[in-house]
């Protein structure tokens, strides 16, 4: 048995790469497997919002993606980078055989260029199926039909062969170097190694598969090691769960804002289906206030277009503060938002308002019935 404290080459780590780059004008997003340490890149046919690219000239394009695997070039809206997140965490649960395997890589150049469809509209069922096409998955009994037709000396070797495999993902998830026992006796008594061998008859055999391995052993151990790759990166998905709850809320209140500013009460469904659609990118603010601005059309047809509720509805609003005696109206006082939705002129506004019981209720109300009183008083010759 051989010594394993030598790195494996892209998988010292458990985190997924992915970059932005523009090109003379032209953007590709990048994904860095991080067990395979390959790189897959592809054009966008947009700009992602709300994000810095890297920029690049030709030349040094050129140079540092000289080695990637360029797929056809994306749809407009899809972003590989998005994807890419989900197939680390299918290929980091499958193991790096998974994601060295040149059938996992085939079907996951497939999952990115959208051959199963996206987000809601992904075909999970064939995607599955897909996968249990590949020599990958079919390793397993392929395995089982080889350790039925080996020799004793055979069966060693691919046991041994099957110990340093587990070597290796004991290294990159749990952080912790090994060297593993000259015999297999050694490695039996040995307590560090506490049930290697048994998974590694069990692997040769073909009775489990690598993915099992990890979910139901391997893992579970490295989740309790404080400080290793697997705990740390199970960390920061409760984390980056807690912040997108965070995130979530802070965009609504946002999207609130933008909704009032357009003169509209969006209700907490939609403010939280805009949330996130706009987390997801989905959606970028740009559109959303595109999107807001037309809702506002409806209810407020004489509205210039592109105009917010606020600068619209300005002057209307100081007749109302004025007349009414109060701070400036917002969008919910009904008097004001059936003015505007019935394109009331400002001077007919002010005649509906001197209508009102409301209005009579108003110190200016008194000023002007004891002013009109006085001037009709003037005319009969009582002044």
């Amino acid at each position: 048995m051989s010594d394993f404290n030598e790195p494996i080459p892209g998988a010292s780590y458990l985190d997924v790469s992915v970059d932005l780059y523009v090109v003379e004008g032209k953007y590709f997003a990048s994904y860095t497997d991080p067990l395979s340490g390959g790189t897959l890149a592809q054009q966008l046919s947009q700009a992602p919002s709300d994000e810095l690219p890297q920029q690049l000239d030709a030349e040094t394009w050129n140079s540092i993606s000289s080695g990637w695997t360029f797929m056809k070039p994306a749809a407009p809206g899809v972003d590989l980078r998005k994807n890419a997140r989900q197939w680390g965490d299918f290929a980091i649960g499958q193991g790096p055989l998974a994601a060295g395997d040149l059938s996992t890589q085939q079907l996951m150049v497939r999952y990115f260029q959208g051959d199963f469809g996206f987000d809601e509209n992904f075909k999970d069922l064939e995607f599955l199926n897909a996968y249990r096409q590949t020599d990958y998955y079919n390793s397993t009994t392929n395995k089982a039909r080889q350790w039925s037709q080996s020799s004793a000396a055979e069966r060693q070797v691919q046991v041994g062969n099957e110990l340093a495999t587990i070597a290796e993902l004991w290294r990159i998830y749990t952080g912790q170097n090994v060297t593993l026992p000259g015999t297999t006796a050694e490695l039996s008594k040995n307590p560090v190694f506490k049930g290697w061998l048994t998974k590694a008859y069990q692997l040769a055999q073909g009775n489990i598969s690598q993915a099992r391995l990890l979910n139901q052993w391997l893992q579970p151990m490295a989740e309790d090691i404080e400080g290793s790759p697997w705990s740390r990166r199970l960390l920061e998905e409760e984390r980056a769960g807690k912040q997108e709850v965070i995130d979530l809320e802070t965009k609504k209140g946002e999207i609130r804002d933008v909704g009032n500013r357009y003169g509209l009460s969006l209700s907490n469904e939609m403010i939280t289906k805009y949330g996130n659609d706009i987390i997801n990118n989905e959606m970028s603010d740009e559109e959303l206030e595109q999107k807001l601005d037309e809702q506002s059309l409806v209810l407020y047809p004489n509205k210039p277009i592109g105009m917010d509720w606020v600068t619209y509805a300005d002057p209307w609003r100081r007749v109302h503060a004025e007349l009414y005696e109060t701070s400036m109206p917002d969008h919910t006082d009904s008097d004001l938002a059936k003015a505007l939705a019935d394109g009331s002129s400002l001077s007919d506004y002010r005649t509906t308002i001197r209508k009102t019981n409301r209005w009579l209720g108003t110190e200016n109300a008194r000023d002007s019935l004891i002013s009109e009183l006085s001037l009709a008083g003037r005319r009969m010759g009582f002044g």
